[in-house]
């Protein structure tokens, strides 16, 4: 099997049980836990599951707000800085703006910052 397909698999498995066990998809799917570990990170990066300590679980809403700061802000980062440059490009420069404290409004704050340096 392929990592695309087994990839799929994890993804439907995790949906229906809400968690996966590293050591238990390992012997699944015929793979090292090694091989698995990358399968969840790349499955995390994607914004699928949150890592936990020996697997994953599935991500959602709640789960995101447990995942630190640091960690949220590094997934997904150039989806991020895209729709920061957009924000960016609409604002006024001697506007004011209100903002959450979301890891992608972080990105657009960046944004703006640099576009008001070069202008």
């Amino acid at each position: 099997m392929g990592q695309k397909q087994r990839l799929e698999e994890i993804r439907q498995k995790v949906r229906q049980e809400r968690r996966v066990v590293v050591s238990e998809l390992s012997v699944l799917f015929g793979v090292t836990e090694e091989t698995i570990r990358r399968d969840l990170d790349k499955l995390e990066a994607e914004g699928v599951v949150a890592r936990t300590y020996g697997g994953a679980v599935l991500n959602g809403e709640a789960s995101m707000e447990r995942i630190e700061f640091n960690r949220r802000a590094a997934i997904c980062v150039e989806e991020k800085q895209y729709i920061a440059k957009l924000c960016a490009m609409e604002l006024p420069l001697n506007g004011t703006i209100a903002t959450d404290a979301s890891t992608t409004v972080l990105e657009a704050l960046r944004a703006i910052s640099d576009r008001a340096s070069r202008s």
